[in-house]
Order: C-alpha cells, then structure tokens, then sequence
C-alpha cells in the first residue's frame, strides 16, 4: 500500500480544530520533544509486530525531525507544524491511546502524514539522493 492510497483521512472538521492547535502550539517546549523522539522511534522499531500504519508513521516522524533538526531558520508555523506532529506522536494517551492493540499508533500516523505532506513538499530535496 503506498502512501497516496492511505485509506485513512483526517476531516476537515479534524484539520480545522488541529488547525487551531497548531497555531497556538508553544514552540518553548521544543528542546524536549526533540530530546524524546529518537526513543519512541527506538521503541516502535524493536516492537516485532509493527504494522504498515507504524512503519509510515515511523517514517514520517523521521523525516520531520530530520527536517527540524537540519534546516536553520525554520519559518515560525513550519516549527509549529512540524512540533504538533512530533508531541502527538510521543504523546501516548491521545484520541486513540498508543497502547490500544493494532489501532492505537492509527491517529498518530493520520495526523503525522498529514502535516508531513505539506511540510515535506517543500523540503524534499533533504531526502533526495
């Protein structure tokens, strides 16, 4: 299943109310979320059960951090994006808790893929060989 077939899709209800979340996300807290997602990836890629759903997810939250960690002078909202994808994705009590067997990384790789579509267009020469 490649990620444009992705039978999975945030609403426009959902990206309106995230929407405002990210608008209104404290980029103060940046340091330690940077700081905590290289464990949580460490922990989904030793799990021997990950799904496709987690193995995209886990994609995607690497190159958003890739981006983050390596691309200076960030536009304020792309940080901002690119932040709420991360804390959702190491937040486990979230709309579906991390621990819900098979479907509980499944908001987090809907709401990761998302925001990672739009930031990732524009940086994609980072991932370019």
């Amino acid at each position: 299943m490649t990620k444009e077939d992705h039978p999975f899709r945030i609403t426009q209800e959902d990206k309106e109310r995230y929407e405002k979340l990210i608008t209104n996300f404290d980029i103060s807290s940046k340091e330690s979320i940077l700081k905590n997602i290289p464990m949580k990836i460490s922990l989904m890629m030793n799990e021997n059960n990950t799904n496709i759903f987690q193995r995209e997810l886990i994609e995607d939250v690497s190159k958003l951090y890739t981006v983050i960690k390596n691309v200076p002078n960030l536009e304020e909202n792309t940080q901002n994006r690119i932040l709420f994808a991360l804390q959702y994705f190491y937040e486990s009590d979230d709309e579906i808790p991390d621990s819900v067997p098979d479907v509980g990384y499944l908001d987090d790789a809907v709401i990761v893929h998302w925001i990672a579509g739009s930031v990732l267009e524009e940086y994609s020469h980072i991932f370019e060989a």
